[in-house]
């Protein structure tokens, strides 16, 4: 894992290789691009929209598993990036127009199932953590399944936070999502407010996700 504190002993290097966006900064180390989201985090195994300029129009990064921009390359899911690390299709950069609250997200490719309870642990290959309990035998249990393990980085209940790579996602705080069941989406999801159970309930261990939007 990076260690920010590195910034702090290289002052004049962040001055002359950052570029301020909305919601974060652009740093360049010896190893290449990264954003750092203004909260002690960055994005990695996942997309970013990204307004560099603030100009209301966002490009689209891939961030690879230790964080940094994919750059001219194919991504692990497959779609080209430029010399820049923006997505193009057709030699074309790919935009959005954003405010402020869309940078927040961090766009992940995934499919959205409405499960039982066994449906739920066959998904995550894992035994029941309640096998005393008969609560929740019958909920709808609703998740973002992703196409790939994503390392993420959430909120504690206590108010720490922490980093780890997960496949699916937490999404039963968000009942109208069930009109999405079997859909395969990109989608956005604000971390920033996302936490992580301290409990047994299901999905187990899953990022429990309270803000999101469907990519169209």
């Amino acid at each position: 894992m990076r260690n920010i504190k590195v910034l702090l002993l290289l002052p004049v290097f962040a001055i002359f290789f950052t570029i301020n966006a909305y919601a974060g900064t652009w740093i360049q180390d010896n190893k290449g691009w990264w954003y750092d989201q203004g909260n002690g985090t960055w994005p990695s195994n996942s997309w970013q929209w990204i307004d560099g300029n603030s100009d209301g129009t966002a490009e689209c990064y891939y961030f690879d598993k230790f964080g940094y921009c994919m750059i001219n390359t194919i991504t692990p899911d497959n779609y080209r990036v430029n010399a820049s690390g923006a997505w193009i299709e057709n030699n074309i950069v790919q935009t959005k127009k954003v405010d402020v609250a869309d940078t927040r997200y961090t766009l992940l490719n995934g499919t959205i199932r409405v499960l039982k309870y066994n449906e739920v642990l066959a998904v995550q290959g894992i035994n029941d953590p309640n096998p005393n309990s008969s609560i929740d035998r019958d909920k709808d249990f609703i998740l973002f399944i992703l196409d790939m393990p994503q390392a993420l980085t959430c909120k504690t209940i206590d108010g720490g936070s922490y980093s780890r790579t997960v496949k699916v996602l937490s999404l039963n705080d968000l009942p109208d999502i069930k009109a999405y069941n079997g859909q395969h989406v990109k989608a956005g999801f604000d971390l920033n407010v996302a936490y992580w159970p301290s409990d047994t309930s299901l999905p187990l261990g899953a990022p429990v996700i309270n803000d999101m939007y469907i990519d169209k």
